[in-house]
C-alpha cells in the first residue's frame, strides 16, 4: 500500500471517529465545557448493572439562587449539558468552585423515565474528580402540603430544588405534587410561602428512594412568624407603605417580632393588626399624625417602651394605661393638656416624658408609682408641684423647665436618689434651702427665674458638678460672699446675667 493511501485511509476512520464523537455515539464522552477548573467523570447503569448509553446528563449549581416574588427566578444557572457514551460514562471539563448537582436522564419511547442524580463539591485544588457509579431509577412524584395556618388566605407557595430544574407551586391549601424527581438518598428542597408581600422561607431535606407517590411531612412555619409579619405588613400597607419590607421596620427574637421602629413614617392609624403582636416589647411611633390607638393595643402584654411623641394626640391614650408590663412611656411634643389619675395603673413605669404639652396640673397620685425614676414635665403650663413629689423618693431625674412655678414644695428635700434637679425658665423667688443637702445631686438648673437668694447649704455639697442660675436676681448683698464664689467656679460669668436694678 502507498504511503499516500494509507494516510487516506487513516484521514477517513479519523474524521469518522470525530462525527461519531460528536454524535455521541463513540467509544468516549463528549465533554461539558464550562470554565477553568475541575474535570468531573461519572458513569450510570442499570439496574442489571449494564451501562445506559446516550443518557442527557445535565450539569446544574446548587449554590446560586435568586428568589423573586416567593418563587425562584432562577432555579439554576452556570448549567450545561453532555450525553453518556456506549460505557455509560460522561465527562465535564473545567469546572469552576462550588456546589453541583449533575441529573442524568433516559427517556424511553415507551413514557417510563429513569434517572439518577450526582451531587458534588469542586474548588481549584482538585483537578480530577471521579464520580461513584450511580443505577438509574425510575423518576418519583412527590406530594406533599405547607400547613397555611395564620395566613388568613393571602396564601401562596412554591417548591423547589436548587441544582434540579424542578418547581411547583401549592394550591390555595397548601397541597403541591412535584414530578420527574430522580430517586437519591438526599435531596434539599426550599420552600416559600408568601403573605401580602412577606415572605416566608424553610428548607426540608427528603430521601426519595421509593415508590411513586412519596409523601413528604407537613411543612410548617413557625405561626408566631406568620402572624407576627403578616400583621406588621398591614400597619404599613394601611398607611401606605406597600413597598417597605417588614424587615425594614420590625426587629426579631427568633421568630417573633419584639421591636417595632414606626417613627417619621407619616402614619395616620395604628391599625388593630397591631394586638396581635403578643409578644412586642418596644413600640417606637414618634414623629407620625396618629391621634388615637386601637382598644386592640392591650393585647401587647409584653410593651415596656413606647415611644408616641410628636404626633396629634389630644390625650393620653386609655389602652395605655391597660399595659401593665410598660416602663418606658414618652408622649413628648403633642397636644395633651392633662394627666389622668388612672396613671397609677402603670405600676412598673420607671420612665415617664410628658413634655411640651399643655399641661397645668401633675396629679398627686403619680408620685405614688414605685419606680418612678426619670420624669418631665418640661415645656408645659404647670403652676406648682404637689407635695406629694416627695413621696417618690425613686426620683432620679426631675424636669420641669419652661413652666409656671413660682415656688417648689420643702418635701422635694425627701428625694434623697435625686440626682438632676432640671427647672429653669419658671417664676421661682427662692428654694428650699435642704436642697443643697441631697447627697447624690450632681445637676441643677435653675436659670432664668426671679431667685433673689440662694441658700448657702448648696456651698458644702461637693456632689455638684453642673449649675446654671443665669438670668436671675441673685444681687449683692442678698447673695453672700461665700455663695458668689462658689457660683463662680460652677458657672463662670453667671453675675454679668443678673438683673440688679
Amino acid at each position: 500500500m502507498s504511503g499516500k493511501l494509507y494516510c487516506y485511509i487513516l484521514g477517513l476512520i479519523a474524521a469518522a471517529w470525530l462525527i461519531g464523537c460528536n454524535n455521541g455515539g463513540g467509544s468516549n464522552p463528549v465533554a461539558g465545557e464550562l470554565g477553568p477548573g475541575t474535570e468531573v467523570i461519572g458513569k450510570v447503569v442499570d439496574t442489571n448493572g449494564q451501562p445506559v448509553a446516550q443518557a442527557l446528563a445535565v450539569l446544574r449549581r446548587a449554590d446560586h439562587l435568586a428568589v423573586t416574588a416567593g418563587a425562584p427566578a432562577k432555579r439554576a444557572v452556570d448549567s450545561t449539558s453532555t450525553y453518556t457514551d456506549d460505557a455509560g460514562v460522561f465527562i465535564f471539563k473545567e469546572i469552576d468552585s462550588g456546589e453541583y448537582r449533575i441529573e442524568v436522564l433516559k427517556q424511553y419511547n415507551s413514557g417510563e423515565d429513569i434517572a439518577a442524580l450526582f451531587s458534588f463539591s469542586a474548588n481549584d485544588s482538585i483537578q480530577s474528580l471521579d464520580l461513584h457509579t450511580d443505577t438509574v431509577l425510575p423518576v418519583i412524584t412527590l406530594n406533599g402540603s405547607i400547613d397555611t395556618t395564620g395566613f388568613r388566605g393571602l396564601f401562596s407557595g412554591y417548591i423547589f430544588a436548587p441544582g434540579l430544574d424542578k418547581a411547583a407551586q401549592c394550591s390555595g391549601d397548601g397541597s403541591f405534587s412535584l414530578d420527574g424527581i430522580p430517586q437519591h438518598q438526599s435531596i434539599d428542597f426550599y420552600i416559600t410561602a408568601q403573605t401580602g408581600t412577606v415572605f416566608l422561607d424553610s428548607s426540608l431535606r427528603v430521601s426519595t428512594r421509593g415508590i411513586s407517590p412519596i409523601q413528604i411531612p407537613e411543612v410548617v412555619f413557625p405561626i408566631e412568624y406568620a402572624r407576627d409579619t403578616l400583621a406588621v405588613r398591614t400597619i404599613l400597607d394601611t398607611n401606605g407603605h406597600i413597598t417597605l419590607s417588614v424587615t425594614a421596620v420590625a426587629g426579631f427574637s427568633g421568630t417573633i417580632v419584639d421591636i417595632l421602629r414606626l417613627d417619621t413614617m407619616a402614619l395616620t392609624v395604628l391599625p388593630a393588626s397591631i394586638g396581635e403582636l403578643s409578644e412586642l416589647k418596644t413600640l417606637f411611633c414618634e414623629g407620625n399624625v396618629l391621634a388615637g390607638l386601637p382598644d386592640e393595643l392591650a393585647s401587647c402584654i409584653s410593651l415596656r417602651h413606647v415611644g408616641l411623641s410628636n404626633n396629634n394626640f389630644s390625650s393620653i391614650p386609655d389602652v395605655i394605661f391597660s399595659l401593665d408590663s410598660l416602663r418606658h412611656l414618652e408622649i413628648a411634643s403633642n397636644e395633651i393638656d392633662s394627666v389622668p389619675r388612672s396613671i397609677t395603673s402603670l405600676v412598673n413605669l420607671e420612665t415617664f416624658y410628658i413634655q411640651t404639652n399643655y399641661i397645668s396640673e401633675i396629679p398627686p397620685e403619680l408620685f405614688g408609682l414605685p419606680h418612678l425614676k426619670h420624669l418631665s414635665f418640661a415645656k408645659n403650663r404647670v403652676l406648682s408641684l404637689p407635695p406629694e413629689t416627695g413621696q417618690c423618693t425613686t426620683l432620679v431625674k426631675l424636669s420641669i423647665s419652661d413652666n409656671r412655678i413660682d415656688s417648689l414644695p420643702k418635701e422635694l428635700c425627701s428625694l434623697v436618689n435625686l440626682q438632676e434637679f432640671l427647672c429653669g425658665r419658671n417664676l421661682l423667688d427662692s428654694i428650699p434651702s435642704c436642697l443643697g443637702t441631697l447627697p447624690d445631686l450632681f445637676s441643677i438648673e435653675l436659670h432664668e427665674n426671679e431667685l433673689v437668694s440662694f441658700p448657702i447649704e448648696f456651698v458644702s455639697n461637693y456632689s455638684i458638678s453642673h449649675l446654671k442660675v443665669d438670668h436671675n436676681r441673685l444681687c449683692s448683698p442678698a447673695v453672700p460672699d461665700s455663695v458668689r464664689s462658689w457660683f463662680d467656679i460652677k458657672q463662670p460669668g453667671w453675675d454679668t446675667t443678673q438683673v440688679c436694678q
